[in-house]
């Protein structure tokens, strides 16, 4: 069997469709691959800001003609580049995607820009200050989401202006190094492919842009903050309805957990209007415990929304109707209160050439230079919050877990160019419990004389298992509550608890995204 496998033309594309070829032949070996390359009309025209042509899949419009015409057997896409709804009469469909490379933005910031920073007391936020930034991106989505997240997620302050650039994703990242700009918004899985496509046919491509990023500084933006582009990360494999033959062909290469993700999250962008023009970003993630759903944006309505929301597999403990808030722990994060954190002397020795995962903001080192992170180190936090009180430190932060535990893999070795050597810094207890990964002690957890009052409280969300344990020791009837926490390895610690002290019919702990969810699902 020959199949003639068509898409763009640019590295990018390229890349894209041998991936798609090479996991249809590993499947089915007795396949031959043709490949088809050729221009779009959104490669023709680089003038024009994408939102602002009239056109719908101007990158993809021409290929599915192709399709249609019988000029080759399958089309491999980008799968954000489709527009949500296929032109009548349907003659195609796409019918597999492979895996999901990583669906974040990426912000590369030139290094040489930091004097500009620096040269007007911007930096380490000392006082309020006339820099202006330059952020080349064409899509109105992140302009409206990190016009927000730059205000706190950088260590300067600073005005961000946006621009528009075109181009494929070298000639972006080339316009960034030469020109005035100081920094370029990019979607990370077109980066990460481009630096470890196999074959001689990338090495040039591939050793300028590694070339390129060595000249900056990146920031993996959070989901949080900004969710991404509707199917940004996936490839879709556009056929011809009528062929059935190609439809079980494709099935042994189809990622089922990607298919239902982006379809999802195309279904919820198309009752907005779909198209590139829209200031909006959705993003939907299947974890081991549930799926997690992204969304943050301005529609055409000018109604803006911003949530995170956690969809669990295993169903929750329902209530018989809403809980009064005088029977819920904690309803403010004051409210759990049961140590006060004492700092540690630390070797700062022991911090050299080791990359470091911060659990929380009080965990940074007394006497640790906030420039670390410019010496090709990664800083990676726990959550957004304790992004936004060490990027007031002066802190350059790489990234961040979003709040959904360690497990979450930073994802950044691809970038680094080489393995990751974390270090977590954290409290005493949680280096010989709670880390899973190397640790050191950067304060310890000292109990309060006047711990918070638990009479009278039947539900409960623990923000770590420290917590959990120093309220289950102070009053063990507690155990009989309903309990509830984050996702991440707390989640295991309690649940193995609770298995251990309950019989495992009652042993339940439901898994919200925050607490901020939980209370406001059941109070």
């Amino acid at each position: 069997m020959r199949l003639k496998i068509a898409s763009r033309k640019s590295d990018l594309a390229r890349l894209q469709a041998y991936e798609v070829g090479r996991s249809i032949q590993h499947k089915n070996p007795h396949v031959e691959i043709e490949y088809l390359f050729s221009t779009s009309l959104g490669d023709q025209n680089l003038e024009d800001p994408l939102w602002k042509m009239p056109e719908k899949g101007v990158f993809t419009a021409d290929l599915t003609e192709k399709l249609k015409r019988g000029e080759c057997d399958l089309v491999v896409h980008s799968w954000k580049d489709l527009p949500t709804e296929l032109a009548p009469p349907v003659l195609s469909e796409i019918v597999a995607t492979l895996p999901r490379a990583d669906v974040r933005d990426l912000f590369l910031f030139k290094k040489s820009s930091l004097a500009k920073a620096s040269s007007s007391n911007a930096f380490l936020n000392k006082e309020p200050s006339q820099v202006v930034i330059k952020v080349f991106t064409s899509s109105p989505r992140r302009g409206y989401n990190l016009s927000d997240f730059f205000k706190w997620a950088l260590p300067f302050k600073c005005e961000v202006e946006f621009a528009s650039v075109r181009g494929n994703m070298l000639t972006r990242v080339q316009k960034l190094i030469e020109g005035d700009a100081d920094g370029l918004m990019v979607a990370k899985a077109a980066i990460d492919r481009l630096l470890s496509a196999p074959g001689a046919e990338f090495d040039l491509p591939r050793e300028q842009l590694r070339t390129a990023l060595e000249q900056c500084m990146f920031m993996v933006v959070p989901l949080t903050a900004s969710p991404a582009a509707p199917a940004q990360g996936a490839l879709a494999i556009e056929i011809l309805s009528s062929r059935a033959d190609l439809r079980a062909l494709l099935k042994s290469v189809n990622c089922e957990k990607t298919f239902r993700e982006v379809n999802f999250e195309r279904h919820i962008f198309k009752s907005y209007g779909g198209g590139c023009h829209q200031k909006i970003g959705l993003t939907s993630l299947e974890k081991p415990y549930g799926r997690v759903d992204f969304g943050r944006g301005e529609p055409p309505n000018g109604q803006s929304f911003s949530y995170v929301k956690l969809e669990p597999k295993i169903q929750r403990v329902v209530s018989e109707g809403k809980v009064a808030k005088g029977k819920v722990f904690p309803v403010t994060m004051k409210d759990s209160s049961f140590f006060r954190r004492e700092r540690l002397s630390v070797d700062l020795g022991l911090l050299a050439g080791r990359d470091l995962w911060v659990a929380r903001a009080e965990a940074w080192p007394d006497g640790a230079p906030s420039t670390m992170a410019l010496e090709n180190r990664v800083i990676w936090v726990s959550g957004l919050e304790s992004w936004r009180k060490l990027a007031a430190l002066g802190l350059w932060i790489t990234g961040s877990n979003e709040s959904l535990g360690e497990r979450e893999p930073a994802n950044i070795e691809t970038l680094m160019n080489r393995k990751l050597n974390f270090l977590k810094l954290t409290h005493s207890a949680a280096t010989e419990i709670e880390s899973q990964m190397p640790a050191l002690a950067t304060y310890k957890l000292v109990a309060v004389d006047n711990p918070p009052e638990l009479a009278g409280k039947t539900h409960f969300f623990w923000p770590s298992y420290s917590v959990f344990a120093r309220a289950l020791e102070l009053a063990p009837s507690i155990i009989n509550g309903r309990h509830a926490c984050g996702p991440g390895h707390s989640f295991d610690l309690i649940y193995a608890q609770l298995r251990r002290l309950l019989p495992s019919e009652t042993a339940r702990l439901d898994i919200y995204i925050s607490r901020e969810s939980w209370l406001e699902q059941i109070c």
